[in-house]
């Protein structure tokens, strides 16, 4: 049975990675179960189970090297592969000429940094908000990786730059599996209230217990997620292959613990989270319908 009536489900979060070929500060050897390359064809047979084929490739390395990696390997995945956010580095004076370059691919929608790498005030510095300016001059997005402690900096953030496009990676990683919840509903309803912020319900097998998840585990935090954001402002992640990180979270398994998540939604909610959303937030060009 078709849940989405012939829309086209795209997945906001997908990361391939040729470790291999490149040094990978992460994953990281004592995380076997995704210590190896994940490329366009391991994608496709995990995908195959589910009702998805597209996604959108998010970065894994702060290096220009993966970010012309993925876009060597578009122009053979294009039915595959429909937006790629790289990483640029949006301190560099030359931030400008080097978003330029990359927008002379229509797939290129914009850029994300790994936070939880950088100092907790790194957003607010002047010479990444430089970047974040451009980035808003030239309509491409932002994808925000925060957690609970950069709430109230990415608040400021987000309101400095009212006409770029913010997007929450993993619901801001909830701590689940310890069952704190308070501090974080209160923070997703602080940056809810700016319209240019969405949210990816995504990344949250992995917060839970990862030996002993369960979607119930999840269900009051994507509740939570789409009463504040509104199920127009929130939109599917599998974070494949990073999901399997959690016991029994193939892709498919992945996606319908999601898809049971939103089961309260009514059938136009659940075609805007799974299906329009992501569309609509990266400017992505596709045929929507199957």
């Amino acid at each position: 049975m078709d849940a989405f009536h012939g829309k086209e489900i795209v997945d906001a979060h997908v990361h391939l990675w040729d470790c291999d070929k490149y040094f990978y500060p992460w994953p990281t050897p004592d995380l076997k179960a995704i210590c190896r390359p994940f490329l366009i064809g391991d994608l496709q047979v995990a995908i195959e189970p589910s009702p998805v084929r597209k996604i959108v490739f998010i970065q894994v390395n702060q290096t220009y090297d993966e970010t012309d990696w993925i876009l060597e390997q578009y122009p053979a995945h294009t039915s595959t592969i429909v937006g790629i956010i790289g990483w640029v580095d949006l301190t560099d004076p030359k931030v400008n000429v080097i978003l330029e370059k990359y927008m002379e691919y229509k797939v290129f929608r914009g850029v994300r940094n790994i936070l939880e790498g950088e100092p907790d005030d790194w957003l607010g510095r002047e010479s990444v908000q430089r970047g974040l300016g451009y980035l808003e001059e030239k309509g491409l997005t932002y994808d925000l990786l925060i957690r609970t402690r950069h709430f109230k900096l990415a608040e400021t953030v987000v309101k400095k730059f009212p006409k770029l496009k913010f997007v929450i990676d993993h619901a801001a990683k909830p701590e689940i599996k310890d069952g704190k919840i308070d501090e974080w509903k209160k923070g997703m309803e602080m940056l809810a209230q700016n319209p240019n912020v969405f949210c990816k319900i995504s990344g949250l097998v992995t917060e839970a217990s990862r030996e002993n998840w369960k979607v119930d585990d999840l269900i009051s935090y994507v509740k939570h997620v789409i009463v504040v954001f509104g199920a127009d402002r929130c939109m599917f992640g599998s974070d494949w292959p990073v999901c399997t990180l959690a016991k029994d979270a193939s892709y498919k398994n992945t996606f319908e613990a999601y898809l049971e998540c939103v089961s309260h939604l009514s059938e136009s909610e659940k075609k805007a989270v799974f299906c329009e959303n992501v569309v609509k937030f990266y400017g992505l060009e596709i045929d929507s319908e199957k």
